[in-house]
């Protein structure tokens, strides 16, 4: 007869770093034994973050970008560049569609990059570097924090720790990556590392008759998913988009985009955890 495993209480230490660094030690209920409710308030309340920081999503200004990425050094000037003067200029991304390089294709990809290079930094920011502080407010320097979680990371690879290594390692990439704004670009230049342009096309939008953007793919570890990328004057909004965990009745991106009149390539599968889905 198998054995009963008794879920164990979260001590009182726990509970304080889950309340105070819910991005990195919601991870730690994941080890074997955690109840499954603790398991839901802790991610809950990780998603509960999540959602706060991302009400006020869009900056208020133009965000400049490091001197070391190759992107426009402000977002207002990429909007008022004429298509018209668009001129030839090599890929920044991996191109899936040789029509992507048409004409117009700088504009577009001065925007794109521009966009996420300010999104990232800015989730950056209130993330893994705003976690990153509080480490190193509680341990009293960035040096003494680092020691400890690479400790810990290595009791965990000798099998000495239970505690999860993503949560360690979300907390080493932020107090490696967030050291002075090099570090932060070099972070994020790598993340776009993993992004690459699949299709352009046309669309119709609320606010223009008509609009042109690119499907961009962004590649994880355990798959990859799709986004339709605009200018900000442009970008669409859909809703109640399928997606297997948080919208299980939810309707394929293909048909917003299909509502929209776009006439790029429709991607048809896209990958989440190792299961392929109707894009």
């Amino acid at each position: 007869m198998s054995e009963t495993i008794t879920p164990k209480r979260l001590g009182l230490i726990e509970i304080l770093g889950i309340l105070l660094f819910p991005y990195i030690c919601a991870w730690f209920t994941l080890r074997q034994g955690v109840s499954t409710k603790a398991r839901v308030l802790s991610f809950g309340w990780m998603a509960l973050a999540l959602m706060l920081l991302f009400q006020d999503d869009r900056p208020s200004k133009p965000t400049q970008i490091q001197a070391n990425t190759p992107a426009p050094s402000h977002h207002a000037d990429v909007k008022t560049k004429p298509m018209q003067q668009d001129t030839a200029c090599e890929p920044l991304f991996e191109v899936e569609d040789d029509n992507v390089l048409s004409q117009g294709f700088c504009y577009l990809q001065k925007v794109l990059l521009t966009e996420l290079y300010a999104t990232n930094l800015k989730v950056m920011n209130a993330t893994i570097c705003a976690e990153s502080e509080k480490f190193i407010n509680l341990f009293g320097s960035r040096e003494a924090a680092l020691a400890n979680i690479n400790e810990s990371i290595a009791q965990y690879s000798r099998g000495e720790s239970s505690l999860d290594p993503k949560g360690l390692a979300l907390a080493q990439a932020g107090l490696t990556a967030c050291r002075n704004n090099e570090t932060k670009s070099e972070y994020i230049n790598n993340l776009l590392q993993d992004i690459s342009i699949y299709s352009r096309g046309t669309f119709t939008s609320p606010n223009t008759n008509s609009c042109e953007g690119l499907i961009i793919k962004q590649s994880q570890s355990d798959g990859f998913n799709y986004t339709l990328f605009a200018s900000s004057d442009c970008k669409p909004s859909f809703s109640n988009i399928f997606h297997p965990k948080y919208n299980a009745s939810g309707r394929a991106q293909s048909e917003a985009l299909k509502e929209i009149n776009y006439s790029g390539r429709i991607p048809s599968t896209w990958v989440w955890q190792g299961k392929n889905f109707k894009f």
